[in-house]
């Protein structure tokens, strides 16, 4: 069996990086949502253009809200051409129309794009369940894919993707589906992250999961109990690590309560890069009160 010679790695879906090939499934459609959401709000952040191609129902613009974090955050990602959201691509088709060296050019010429419009990379996210509904889809796109991904690799294209493709569940209907899925991709996403946990440290507070539009008030909830806190010595801390995404509401809140700390009091953030550019980019370096401390990527 195709799992058995080789054991995929497991990840979060905020732990993805550029050359990652993952796959995740989903139960129904805010399942699916949810972790796109998260895949997307990141890239964003880190200024990655994020090329998204599934096929819902709903209307493309209340997709764009939910995954981007709310309709202004879309608008502006659609409109500066960031965020691109189409319908299953076309090599889904059955028999499928195009090799793999059509969509490694493809791929190529979208790295080429995003680079000359000033995007560092490309998120890549597709709901490959249409590959399922016709005999023989499932082998047949994974062969694709496997193809694909030998041509990329040696172009050291890959290294500028971070690609996550999505199966509905509900037709993986046996365990030999999954194997075929598991083997091309080596990167299996876990379960999205709870959207927001508090938990009170020696010090202040850490902080797990996802912040926007729909935890604003829990995460400000939060702020106001680390301002609370007096510690025994040192500064507040603020640890931000394992946090997945935060919106600029979020980021601009922190930057709000680190300000208006009376002297001596101070705020030590520890966070993730990506968090650190933003933090950087709303102007921390303008609050005397503040300390960033980057702990991975």
């Amino acid at each position: 069996m195709p799992s058995q010679r080789r054991r995929a790695t497991l990840a979060g879906v905020d732990q993805l990086r550029p050359g990652d090939q993952a796959f995740t499934t989903f139960a129904d459609d805010a399942e699916r949502l949810t972790v796109l959401g998260l895949f997307t709000r990141l890239g964003l952040a880190r200024g990655e253009k994020v090329i998204l191609s599934l096929d819902t129902s709903r209307p493309p613009d209340e997709v764009a809200a939910e995954i981007a974090g709310g309709a202004d955050a879309a608008r502006d990602a659609l409109g500066r051409g960031q965020l691109v959201l189409s319908k299953v691509p076309p090599f889904l088709d059955d028999p499928p129309r195009a090799g793999s060296g059509e969509i490694a050019d493809r791929a190529r010429a979208w790295l080429e794009d995003a680079a000359a419009e000033g995007f560092s990379g490309i998120r890549a996210g597709c709901d490959l369940s249409g590959a399922l509904d016709s005999r023989g889809g499932m082998r047949r796109l994974v062969e694709l894919e496997r193809a694909t991904h030998r041509e990329l690799m040696a172009a050291d294209t890959w290294s500028r993707f971070t690609v996550l493709c999505q199966w509905d569940e509900r037709l993986l209907v046996t365990e030999a589906d999954l194997d075929e899925v598991r083997w091309v991709h080596p990167v299996t996403v876990l379960p999205a992250p709870p959207e927001l946990r508090v938990t009170r440290t020696p010090n202040g507070i850490l902080l797990t999961g996802d912040s926007d539009l729909a935890c604003r008030e829990e995460f400000a909830a939060a702020l106001r109990t680390l301002e609370d806190i007096r510690p025994p010595e040192g500064p507040l801390v603020l640890d931000l690590s394992k946090m997945s995404f935060l919106d600029a509401h979020s980021v601009g809140a922190v930057l709000r309560l680190a300000a208006r700390l009376p002297p001596p009091r101070r705020i030590e953030v520890r966070c993730r890069e990506h968090h650190r550019r933003m933090l950087n980019v709303l102007g921390a370096h303008t609050v005397s009160q503040l300390t960033i401390i980057t702990r991975g990527r």
